[in-house]
Parts: structure tokens; sequence; C-alpha cells
């Protein structure tokens, strides 16, 4: 290789340019650096600092320009490139469930260094750092200043030539300032070139020889700061302080309503459509007569009582975050009491709760019934329980992000969550076996809700409205007059413990003691890429509570499903690890949006893109291998049975390669961003994004994954052909590992290709401000909301009629399975149930099919308009 020329400069960047819509973040950027040199660049806030460094090093794929370090340009020759530069990014996450030694020692190993040479430089670089003693502390538990150090350790940790350094000082206490200052001085005077950025003119006037301003967002070269300082610095003016002077509820109105106009997926067609689904089925049995007017009332109750179990578990499973996080308003002057009164009200401007109003309408229909004074009761009372059902699911959402501060209390809550993910699974099998039961029994809807059951939800808060307005109607106004004070005493008292654990929240610092790990001797895991990704992600998913509730709750969910279906139907046991593979993709899917922007530090490591993602999938096969293939073999040992074992050994490899193939690939294609690692409030539900729709998308893809086999299984069984039955189970492994490679080589070449496209999502969110929307190149993205919601909707209900209601009934058919539960089909003629089957499956097929074309069009759409992104 020929030797570099002297005047080669150390950074070069020519015409940079990036466009978010219509405003230019960078435009034309040019900058030298000269070799050796102490670059300083300073300009205000928004000035286009930040976006021209992510540029520079290959963070954020530029519209137009070059960058080049020491001669080689970033885009076109990464690998060369990036070799020779360490980047300290700002406000970016890290491997937070990694101690310092564990983040070097995870870095040093991707970058392809030795054990040895890793462990030395790890070594003189935490005590020269002043790190010595947090090395085994996690990282989430560093203060801003560990974390900048910690972060130059690993840009340093490769012995680059050039340091490309965002707000290395920004929130830094001076102690750990002046450590910074003294290493980076000390790497110039060895002939290392340094660039920073400051917003602060004081400081890069003091430490660089070289400064440029960023100015109208064209940084320009200057030979000194007192130039610099001539020119003048960014713009001044005054502002106007905000405040609450109109009003604090109308004020967290608005806010909450500019905030959901502007939040992705603030419109979930689908809960939307299931929830007015629901609140009309309410209306209905208001109306209805169900065997009398006690009957009524007390379904009423039920239907209250439910619907309050969906408020408080409802958020959890989508993200627990309301859109107005307290932690906005910890400096404003109001006290917890009003700041949740606000919150509150402004809660009760909402979809959820709009359609709770609809539900609540049913108990006013059914005191029409029962006369005028009842009617007045049922409108006094149903204020009193929208607010209490909204209260309920904020404070177990807060008590939940205090509870999983311990280990213990993870644990139930994951327990919790299991437990309603296994309900939405079996949970309509049960009550379709039970009505059954009843309906063959001959009884009425009021023999079928037991007594003590029917007292229980009057008693709840939940049902105290239907209470009153029963009371009411009667005439028993000491009882009507009770139960509504006991209502609003029950509202005040969940608006003063949401005020309470508010105030815990606000002033309780941050989530969870500091956490230190002791280091293991042993090394169990070999010294390469893939091992330090694998080690990684192990790690991470044992430590960090966000993946952890994931994991255990997908285990609990599994340990329930299995044991409400070996009540109904005893020889599907062995089929407990299918569910836990099942379950478990679902889980996980969303794996990349959990670790954040930490992805920076694999896409500034030439090649590490194909180590990450096998890592992460040999990591998830590590942890649901053997919690799948143990419950199989229980199951087979205690059903003693011959025919499961080719469905249990075809199935599970395939639904685990198929998912470990998955995760990954859907991860970074269908990516819901959530909030970052390091700025998580401790509730571990709190992801602050909807993963809903890939949630589904992971299960229904699973379930095509085991295809080959199912229909070798099917085929087999029908016909009575043992050969081909255990013709399945090689089948099942080469599509399993056939899935896991295929798919994960189509992911880490999309990490490659798009992988800093990737990044920006996870910092800025699914979708830029409406203004601005047509420059980030997503077609569903740029389809009006309409469009978005018939296309959602479409998707939705067409995979439930294709896969639901017209697959799986047509092999319970071929398997000779007839109970008919929620099949449509199998309720039906004998004649006419093929018939059902076919046309089903050609309904779902219609409705995807809208949904592509739906699709397509706004691709071809977004084609047209968007801008050249080609650096």
């Amino acid at each position: 290789m020929p030797a570099e020329q002297p005047e080669v400069a150390a950074f070069e960047l020519a015409g940079l340019s990036k466009r978010f819509g219509e405003k230019a973040a960078a435009d034309g950027v040019d900058l030298t650096v000269p070799r050796g040199s102490f670059f300083g660049l300073v300009g205000p806030n928004g000035a286009g600092k930040t976006t021209s460094l992510s540029m520079a090093v290959g963070l954020l794929r530029p519209d137009a320009g070059t960058a080049r370090i020491f001669g080689h340009d970033v885009w076109a020759d990464p690998v060369a490139a990036k070799r020779l530069v360490g980047v300290l990014p700002d406000a970016l996450a890290m491997p937070e469930r990694l101690t310092g030694t564990e983040v070097l020692t995870y870095l040093g190993l991707l970058r392809g260094m030795d054990e040895a040479t890793i462990g030395e430089r790890a070594g003189e670089l935490l005590d020269v750092l002043d790190l010595a003693d947090a090395g085994s502390t996690l990282v989430i538990e560093y203060s801003a200043g560990m974390r900048k150090k910690i972060g130059l350790a690993t840009a340093l940790l490769h012995a680059p030539r050039l340091l490309v350094l965002d707000e290395p000082f920004e929130a830094v206490d001076p102690v750990s300032a002046m450590t910074i200052r003294a290493i980076l001085q000390r790497f110039v005077a060895g002939g290392g070139s340094v660039v920073i950025s400051s917003h602060v003119m004081a400081l890069v006037e003091q430490l660089c020889d070289h400064v440029g301003r960023a100015a109208g967002r064209r940084p320009r070269r200057r030979r000194s700061g007192g130039a610099v300082r001539r020119a003048g610095g960014g713009p001044g003016g005054r502002r106007r302080r905000p405040g609450m002077a109109d009003g604090l509820i109308p004020t967290l109105v608005r806010l909450r309503l500019t905030v959901w106009r502007r939040t992705p997926n603030g419109l979930r067609p689908v809960g939307v459509t299931l929830g007015l689904a629901l609140a009309l089925a309410a209306l209905a049995v208001g109306t209805g007569d169900l065997g009398g007017e006690r009957s009524t009332a007390d379904l009423l109750a039920v239907i209250a009582a439910a619907w309050l179990v969906g408020w408080v578990i409802g958020p959890i499973q989508t993200g627990g975050a309301d859109l107005l996080r307290p932690e906005w308003f910890a400096m404003a002057p109001l006290t917890p009491r009003r700041l949740a009164a606000g919150l509150l009200a402004a809660s009760s401007v909402s979809i959820g709760a709009a359609i709770t109003a609809v539900m609540l309408v049913a108990p006013a229909i059914y005191g029409g019934r029962l006369g005028a004074d009842a009617v007045a009761m049922a409108v006094a009372a149903l204020p009193l329980l929208l607010l209490l059902m909204i209260l309920a699911s904020r404070i177990v959402a807060e008590a939940l992000g205090s509870a999983a501060r311990s280990r213990l209390a993870t644990e139930l809550a994951s327990l919790q969550y299991g437990l309603f993910i296994a309900a939405m699974l079996v949970g309509w099998a049960i009550i379709s076996i039970l009505a059954d039961v009843a309906g063959d029994a001959g009884a009425e809807f009021a023999d079928l809700l037991p007594g003590w059951l029917a007292t229980l939800v009057r008693a709840l808060p939940s049902g105290w409205g239907i209470v009153a307005v029963e009371a009411a109607g009667r005439g028993d106004w000491p009882l009507a007059a009770a139960a509504l004070a006991g209502l609003a005493a029950a509202v005040w008292a969940g608006l003063l413990l949401w005020a309470w654990l508010l105030r815990r929240r606000l002033t309780g610092g941050r989530a969870g003691p500091g956490v230190t790990v002791r280091a293991s001797g042993r090394r169990r895991l070999p010294a390469t890429q893939l091992g330090a990704v694998t080690g990684k992600d192990l790690r991470t998913w044992l430590r960090d509570p966000r993946r952890g509730i994931e994991v255990r709750s997908s285990l609990w969910a599994a340990v329930f499903t299995t044991a409400a279906l070996w009540a109904l139907a005893p020889e599907v046991l062995p089929f407990a690890g299918v569910v836990v593979a099942l379950i478990g993709a679902m889980a996980c899917v969303n794996v990349y949006a959990m670790d954040g922007t930490a992805l920076w530090l694999t896409l500034l490591v030439p090649g590490a893109e194909r180590a990450d993602v096998r890592g992460r999938q040999l990591a998830w096969l590590l942890i649901y291998v053997p919690a799948t293939v143990l419950p199989s073999l229980v199951g087979l040992a205690v059903v003693r049975e011959a025919w499961p074992v080719p469905w249990v050994a075809a199935l599970v490899p395939a639904l685990l390669g198929g998912a470990a193939g998955l995760i990954p690939l859907l991860s970074v294609y269908g990516l819901a961003p959530e909030t970052d690692a390091h700025k998580r409030t401790g509730n571990p539900a709190e992801t602050g994004g909807d993963a809903t729709g890939l949630y589904f998308a992971m299960l229904f893809a699973t379930v095509l994954t085991a295809a080959p086999p199912t229909v070798l299984l099917v085929l087999g069984s029908a016909n009575d052909v043992p050969a081909l039955t255990w013709l399945a189970v090689p089948a099942g492994l080469l599509t399993g590992v056939g899935c896991a490679w295929a798919f994960g080589r189509a992911a880490y070449r999309r990490l490659r290709d798009r992988g800093p496209e990737l990044l920006q999502l996870m910092r800025v969110g699914p979708r830029p401000p409406t203004a601005t929307r047509e420059a980030s190149g997503n077609p569903v993205e740029m389809m009006p909301r309409h469009r978005q919601a018939l296309l959602s909707v479409c998707v939705t209900l067409g995979m439930i009629a294709a896969v639901p209601q017209g697959i799986v009934p047509a092999v319970m058919k071929l398997t000779g399975q007839t109970e008919p539960v929620w099949f449509l089909a199998l309720y039906a003629p004998e004649a006419w149930q093929w018939p059902v089957v076919v046309a089903m499956v050609l309904l779902g097929l219609a409705l995807l099919l809208v949904a592509f074309q739906l699709y397509r069009t706004a691709r071809s759409c977004a084609a047209s308009t968007a801008p050249d992104r080609r650096p």
C-alpha cells in the first residue's frame, strides 16, 4: 500500500448537505482539518454541528457531498475510513446493561482485537480516565461525566489517528472535564488529530488551535478563536418564558392534543374498531332483555369490571406511558396534586376515553327502563366511572414502574403480563366451552353468572355506578346516595394516590440503586466477534428489566396457556414447547428498538453487522431452546403416547429456527422505536412506542415458517402414512436451519445497507413532523391518516380471515377435529363447511390484496416525490 501524502488532511468535508423535509439541517458544509490539529467546531444549538459530524463519520447518510478521513471516503470506502477514527456521539445510548469493562471488552472483540491487547488497553484507559473503581458498575448507573469518559474510552480503544467528539464537555463536572481535556491534549501531542463540537466559545478558544463556526448551517474555517469571536456568535434575542397563565387544565389538554396529532400511531385503527365493537355490544346489553332487570344489571356490572381491567392492562401491554410524561413538568411550579389533576383531565380527552364514554351510556339506557330518577343517577355516576378507570390505569402503570426496581416485583409483574397474554390466547376457548356446557344444560343467562360473582362485581368500585342506578330506579335513595358518594370518594382517593406516586417519581432520582457486577474469571464464549455479541446480548437479556420482562412474561404466558389447554384437552400437553416458541418470538421481535441508539457502536465497526445479527440469533436460541425443549419432553413423558412425537420433533425446530431468523429481520424492517435505553423511567412496560402490529406480524410469520413440516404431518396423519409423518421431522429441522440462515442473512444485509437510517429512526422517532413527512421516504408515513387506517384494518382483518378463520379450520377438518370453538366454518352445516373455509381464505386474500395495492400506490407516490438521498 503506497504511503499517504503529507498534504492529505485528517478530516475533510466537501458539500455535505442534509435536509429533513423543508428544513436544511446542513447545507453545503465544507471543512478541512489539518493533521495533528485540535479543531473546534462552535455554534449555537441547532446550527447543524451534530448533523454534520454524524454524516462525516457514517452515522447519518448525507443527501449530497463527501466526507474523507485521511483521504478515505467514509461512504465509498467505509472499512478503511472507520478504522482510523474514534467517535464520541452526543446523547446516544451505550450497551447500558454492561459494565464499563465489559463495554470495552465487547467493542475490542467486535473490532477484531486480541484479548491480551484489549485487557491491557481497557485497564490503561479506565485508570487514566479515573474509572478504575467503576469498571464493574453497569453503564446505566454512570453519571453524565462518567458516561462521557467511558464513551471517550471506546473511541480511544483501538488507537485511532483521529477523534471526532460531539459535545464532549456538555453536562460534565469540572473534575471530569479536566481529565478529558488532559487526555485530548496528550493525544494531539502524540501526533493525533481531534475534532470537537461545542456551543461554548470560551472553551473552544482555550482548547483548540483551529476553530470553525457553524452559522447558517455552513461551518466556515477560521485560523484563530479571536477571529471567530469578532465574527459574532449565534443568534440572540429575548425569548418569552413558557408558562401556564391560560390555566393548567386547558393548557395540558391543548398540549396533549398537539402531541397526539404529531405522534406516530396516535390513532390505532384496529384497537379503535375493536373498542367500538365492544362498546356497541354493551349498548345492546343495556337495551336488551336477558332474563330480567336483575340479569341485565349483573351483566352491565361484569362489563364495567372487565372494562376497568382493560384500562389497567391495555396501556401496559401497548407501551404503558401516557402521551404527557410527568417529567416534562418537574420544574413547573405545580404541586403533585395539581399536576395529577391536570394530567387526569388531559387524559380524559382521548380516543380511549371517548370509547369508554360510549360504553358507559349503556347504564343510562338501562336506567331509562327504570325511570327518570335512574337516568339522573346514571348521568351523575358515569363521569365518575370514567375518571376512576383512567386513574386506575395510571396508578397501576406508575406502581409497576416503582415495583420494577426490585427483582421480586419484576417477577410479579411478569407473571401478571403472562396471565394477560394467556387469557388473550385461550380465554376465548374457555368461555366458549363453558357457554356450550351451560347451553347444553338449557340454562338461562341468569344461571350462567354465579351469585358470588354477581355480588363481587357489584362490590367493586366499577359496579357502584350500576348499584346507584338500580337503587334510584326502585327508590332506595340511601343506597343510591351511598354508592354515588363511594364512587366520588374512590376517585378522590385515586387522585391522592396518583399524586403521591408522582411525587416519588419526580423526586426519587434514577430508577434503582447502583448495580455492581462481580467479574468472572472464566470466559464461556469464544473471543470472536460472534462471541462478543452473543455474550453482550445474553447479559442484556438477563440484566435489562425491559428485555427481562419480555422473556419472563413469555415463559409465564406459556405456563398459563399450557395449563389451560391441558385442563381442556390433556393430549395437547406435549405442545407446550410450541407455545413457548411462539410467545417467545412475539415477545422479542422488537429487539433492536430495545437497545435503542446503542446501534452506533456496531455501525462504526467495519463489517460488524453480520456478527451483530448472528450473535443476537444465537443468544435468543441459547435462552429459548432449553425453555422450549424441556416442557416438550415433560409433556411427552406425561402423556405417554406415540402420535405427538413426530409432531413435536418437527414443529419445535421449525418454529425455533423461523423465530430466530424473523426476530432480527422484522426488527430491522419494521422497527417500532421505543424510549432510548438510557432515558427510560424505570417501568419496563413504558416503552414509549407501540409494537402491537409487529407482534401480530411476528406471530403469523412464525406460524408460516412451520408450513412445510405441517403439510407433511397433516397429510401423513390424514392418510395414515407413518413414513410421511416421520418425514416431517427432518423437514422441520431443515426448515428451521434454512429460515434462521436466510432471514438472518437478509437482516444483516439490511443493517449494512440501511443502518444509518435505522439509527436515525431510533433517534427521532418513526415519523417526522407533518410538514416534513414527505422527506421520510416511508410510503406508509406519507399516506393520509384515513388511508393508514384502511391499510391497517385490511391487513388485520385479512390475516384473521385467511389464517384463523380459513387455514386453521381447514387443518382441523383434515385432522378430524370438529369442535367449533370460535371458527365460523365449523358452526355451519356439514355441507357448507368447506365452502365457508374457502370463502374465508378468499376474503382474507382479497383484503390483503387491497392492502398491498394501497401500499404499492403509496410507494409509487413516495418514489416520485422523495429527494435524492445518495451521498
